[in-house]
């Protein structure tokens, strides 16, 4: 752009500033010359940094290579999203985020708890009834409140998105993840192949995102389904807390044991195993520890049954409580002796001779 072109564009974008410059002067007449030098000098400095604007707007930009550029501008990656975003609105393209906050919007006196994504400059709003089916809020809690902190659990997760609406001025955009997980679910659930074969069935093992997780359970989301997966189920060894061993944005690989579908309704429950998926270490912990001999473990679990002392094998020794001394807590350094092996149960029995350190003891 020639310079005459740059600086009418940037006389044109301060020409309220301008105005309004002139207008103030007129009606403080008594404005001494020290007043009116600063107002020259910021309408100067307004005109300067508009022109810095245009130019930077207008800049040739220069490749290294002669058959085009390779990377991208700022404006190229905002076009593409926006694309990406128009694509998803019209033809219900699903978008994948992470989920990175919670907030809570006025909408005419009205609030709504929304999940907060970014998708490039965009910020991605996702309203709460499109997010998540929300549990019945507890006596006394405040409904807002409450959603709030259920949604802000998810915080860090991995979900898929349709766009429903798209602010550019704003860089706003309005999605909604139920929509992406029905049409999923429809896709991998009620869509058979020439085979008459579903893409997920009982017996397969499945690539699931972790939502959520709490102390005896985990929540994740295979293909569209959000399904608990109980702490029993997570691994052979024992598993005093979920929250400590799955985080919130894991990706963990699951046995599909039971599927319930309603094609009217387009809703699939689903049983899952993680422990299904990993080879039971049992098998191999039968032969290689022997009743009457002594292990170093780790206790890995205190329960009122007794303390479970995990092996490097993989497996856990039930032991009773101490006799005397502190009784170990999880975490603790112990030497236990095996005193019965079960094989049909995967069940090994101990009592606890020494112990190293105590954890929290």
């Amino acid at each position: 752009m020639a310079n005459e072109e740059i600086m009418t564009t940037a006389t044109e974008e301060v020409n309220a500033s301008t105005e309004a410059t002139v207008e103030a002067a007129a009606v403080n007449e008594n404005a001494n010359n020290a007043q009116q030098e600063n107002a020259v000098s910021v309408t100067a400095a307004a005109v300067n940094k508009a022109v810095t604007a245009a130019r930077r707007r207008n800049a040739r930009i220069v490749a290294i290579d002669e058959d085009g550029r390779k990377a991208a501008t700022q404006r190229d990656e905002k076009r593409a999203t926006l694309l990406e975003l128009i694509e998803s609105k019209k033809a219900h393209k699903i978008l994948t985020g992470t989920m990175e906050g919670v907030e809570i919007l006025d909408q005419g006196g009205k609030q709504l708890v929304v999940a907060v994504l970014h998708n490039g400059p965009f910020k991605v709003f996702i309203p709460l009834d499109e997010c998540i089916k929300m549990p019945a809020t507890p006596a006394g809690r405040d409904p807002i409140e409450y959603a709030s902190y259920v949604l802000s659990l998810r915080l860090g997760s991995e979900i898929d998105y349709i766009v429903a609406g798209i602010e550019e001025e704003k860089r706003l955009v309005y999605a909604s993840r139920t929509a992406a997980m029905l049409k999923k679910r429809r896709h991998y659930f009620f869509v058979t192949d020439r085979r008459q074969r579903h893409r997920i069935e009982e017996g397969d093992i499945v690539e699931a995102r972790v939502v959520a997780t709490a102390r005896a359970a985990i929540v994740v989301e295979v293909c569209g389904v959000e399904a608990p997966i109980k702490v029993a189920d997570l691994d052979w060894a024992r598993i005093q807390d979920a929250k400590l061993a799955f985080t919130v944005g894991d990706r963990v690989m699951c046995k599909v044991m039971n599927i319930e579908k309603n094609s009217k309704e387009s809703t699939v429950h689903l049983t899952l195993s993680r422990k299904e998926t990993i080879e039971n270490p049992y098998i191999i912990a039968m032969q290689d520890y022997n009743e009457g001999c002594k292990y170093v473990g780790t206790v890995s679990m205190v329960s009122p049954s007794g303390v479970f002392v995990h092996l490097a094998a993989g497996v856990d020794v039930l032991c009773n409580y101490p006799t005397s001394g502190a009784n170990p807590q999880r975490g603790s350094r112990v030497t236990v002796r095996i005193t019965t092996k079960v094989p049909d149960q995967d069940r090994i029995f101990g009592v606890i001779t020494h112990v190293g350190n105590i954890i929290g003891g």
